[in-house]
């Protein structure tokens, strides 16, 4: 029988690999999950929150990811974006040479500036008022429901119940020109539709889920007087308020 060619240690071999626990396991099938049109954004954020939190296992990850559709490989492209650690930035580099969509300026395909700023979950009410930029609140639901951080509801709650887009310094997630922008829903015209959809993503959650209810009661305390009044007021009463927000 042949020898190994390198010796074994015995006793590294009785290690427990700390890869291998039930919760990467559980990670693992969340991130190989089926990606569509409606969750797209929403994994990318969940899925974000699990490649920073265990950046140094950031390669076995991957390599257990098994995406079958552009679509999946371009949720975990703009999950290593909004991850942001150097671990996760080497990743989107290899992956933009093999895919030059990624690094394209403007961003196209799955619309990545790899130069531009991260959105900030926690200052959801500096958005700018766009069809585009809609998108970042299903990013955040999906932080939050990783990580139930208690800013980022309350950062929901500003930019719901803000009086208007910022005028100057506003985020623009999307990097491409006003006429490359969608244009607002005939019903929305004149409306802060970042705001709107903020705020109905809230309240359609709340009426799911009475836990994230009190939830959200408690840290709408702990604004300012005038946010809560303005965030109390009624949605408009039209059809697309009527519908419940889902993740999935």
């Amino acid at each position: 029988m042949a020898l190994p060619l390198v010796a074994q240690d015995e006793s590294a071999a009785t290690q427990p690999n700390e890869f291998e626990t039930e919760e990467m396991a559980q990670i693992i099938e969340f991130i190989n999950r089926p990606t569509n049109g409606y969750n797209f954004t929403w994994r990318a954020g969940a899925i974000s929150r699990f490649l920073k939190e265990h950046s140094e296992h950031l390669q076995e990850i991957l390599n257990r990811a098994t995406p079958r559709n552009y679509a999946e490989r371009n949720v975990l492209a703009l999950a290593l974006w909004l991850a942001n650690t150097p671990e996760a930035t080497a990743q989107l580099e290899t992956m933009s040479e093999y895919n030059p969509l990624l690094g394209a300026e403007p961003p196209i395909g799955a619309g990545i500036s790899m130069n531009a700023k991260r959105p900030d979950m926690t200052r959801l009410e500096q958005l700018y008022n766009g069809v585009e930029e809609a998108n970042v609140l299903d990013m955040a639901w999906g932080v939050y429901d990783v990580t139930r951080d208690e800013e980022i509801l309350a950062s929901f709650i500003r930019c719901a119940a803000r009086l208007s887009a910022p005028a100057e310094g506003a985020y623009e997630y999307w990097c491409i020109p006003a006429e490359g922008r969608r244009p607002f829903p005939s019903h929305a015209v004149g409306m802060d539709i970042v705001a709107m959809a903020a705020k109905w993503s809230i309240l359609s959650r709340s009426a799911q889920d009475e836990t994230f209810a009190g939830e959200l009661e408690r840290v709408l305390l702990l604004q300012a007087p005038d946010v809560q009044n303005r965030f109390r007021e009624p949605l408009p009463d039209n059809e697309q308020n009527k519908r419940q927000y889902s993740a999935e």
